[in-house]
């Protein structure tokens, strides 16, 4: 019989003994939990995988009106998309709900789709958002300007001096950024102690400008880590 079909008294009479077994035998339980992990890591990633999918689908459709593309700009590229708090109170949401990373799609589901977001692309997020205007004394203000000048020396370097998305060809400067192209990027940075970009484009200037890197959009870049790995959903 179903579990789902059994009367309250027979599940409740289930859960106790479920409960007792686990208490019995709580390091047996943890230790196939872990071979099975083990044994089936590539198949428990591609389901995690497909219920994100699927759960960013569902939230692209939602606020798109099914139209399934950027607000803005109009880019239809799945991988390109996310939400975006209309507001811009991103951050103060996300500390306030404790949302990391992709959870805002499962939040915005058990939520009922809240009103407050939008779709938008990642390049396009990113130019959205305000830029908080600072009144600065000359040290700090020659400070922005110098770490301007080393990203675009960066960037110009690593795109042969066409300034550039090496993928798409997206030209808009503020939203380039280099890409490690065989990965480890976030090894690396956090290797090197660095906490924001202007640092690691200071270092690879220093460095030379060595090789492994490229220049892509954030468009670009973040669909080459967010790659699904099922077919059109």
């Amino acid at each position: 019989m179903a579990y789902r079909n059994l009367s309250e008294k027979a599940k409740n009479h289930s859960r106790q003994k479920r409960r007792e077994w686990y208490a019995n035998n709580k390091e047996r339980d943890c230790l196939n939990k872990k071979l099975y992990r083990k044994n089936n890591f590539e198949r428990i990633k591609l389901t995690k995988r497909v219920h994100l999918d699927n759960l960013k689908m569902a939230a692209i459709v939602r606020y798109s009106n099914g139209q399934n593309n950027c607000a803005h700009c109009g880019e239809s590229t799945f991988e390109f998309l996310t939400l975006d708090h209309i507001n811009n109170d991103g951050g103060k949401h996300r500390k306030s709900q404790k949302i990391t990373g992709s959870s805002i799609y499962q939040w915005v589901k058990m939520n009922n789709y809240p009103p407050t977001f939008q779709i938008l692309c990642y390049n396009c997020n990113f130019l959205k958002i305000p830029r908080a205007k600072y009144v600065l004394n000359k040290r700090a203000e020659q400070t922005r300007k110098d770490a301007r000048k080393a990203k675009k020396e960066v960037l110009s370097h690593y795109s042969n001096n066409e300034l550039k998305c090496v993928t798409c060809g997206h030209e808009d400067y503020r939203v380039l950024t280099i890409d490690h192209i065989n990965g480890g990027g976030h090894k690396q940075i956090k290797e090197l102690g660095y906490r924001g970009g202007k640092d690691f484009y200071a270092y690879l200037r220093r460095e030379g400008f060595p090789p492994g890197y490229r220049v892509l959009c954030f468009n670009c870049n973040s669909s080459r880590i967010y790659t699904p790995k099922t077919e059109k959903l």
